[in-house]
């Protein structure tokens, strides 16, 4: 695409934000498996494997579902039950039969969709085995975490190749095109400019609260005394 050269991630941002996003033909190929001959029976449970296996198809309902959402509850859509919930299961079938498909030669795309998949894969079986956090949640920002880079490679192939090249060459350590800060970057400019919420840092949920004040008395108690509080006393 010619005049992109000196695009920054707010640029690009702006450009995807009008791109439709594709999917893989391997998703639709999955919910005509999943409805050969049970499709009044399924549950909305059934519909949200298939969300973990395409981080597109879950940034281009999220995003849709997230628009449905009446502003006044001031809560964002942020897990695949919540996006089959919002949309249903008619609209959720509709979004997923009109997308358009990805070419299954563009294995740049491929492996980045793989690895988003098995991130979310990790923090589903993770998030499973604690009771204070949602499972879906962390795996929907698993998923999503690179969604501008997954983007970049469904759209616009060439730029992310130029940069493995460059980085795998060795000229461009110090190259910003080659940082993963300027991926996440895009990636969060890309959920903020669709009406999608931003993947929720893990780590940021994950802080040990604070002991109370009987807690803290107790471990001060336990303290052995230093010099300095011996003189005073």
């Amino acid at each position: 695409m010619p005049g992109h050269a000196w695009w920054g991630s707010g640029q690009w941002a702006a450009y995807l934000e009008y791109q439709e996003q594709p999917i893989k033909a391997s998703s639709k190929t999955a919910l005509a498996d999943l409805e050969s001959g049970a499709e009044d029976s399924l549950s909305a449970h059934a519909y949200t494997g298939l969300l973990l296996e395409d981080p597109l198809l879950a940034l281009r309902l999220i995003k849709a579902a997230n628009r449905r959402l009446p502003r006044r509850l001031a809560r964002d859509i942020t897990t695949p039950l919540g996006v089959v919930l919002a949309l249903g299961t008619e609209q959720f079938r509709e979004q997923v039969r009109g997308a358009p498909e990805v070419g299954g030669d563009n294995h740049g795309f491929l492996a980045c969709e793989t690895r988003a998949t098995l991130a979310a894969r990790i923090c589903m079986a993770w998030g499973g085995l604690r009771h204070d956090l949602d499972p879906g949640e962390l795996a929907m920002a698993a998923l999503l975490a690179n969604a501008g880079e997954i983007e970049l490679w469904a759209f616009v192939p060439e730029l992310p190749q130029k940069a493995l090249d460059e980085l795998h060459s060795g000229r461009t350590a110090s190259k910003r095109s080659a940082r993963p800060s300027a991926r996440c970057r895009l990636s969060r400019q890309c959920l903020n400019d669709r009406s999608a919420p931003p993947p929720v840092p893990p780590a940021r949920r994950l802080r040990r609260p604070a002991p109370g004040r009987r807690g803290r008395r107790a471990g001060r108690r336990g303290r052995r005394p230093t010099r300095a509080g011996q003189a005073r006393r």
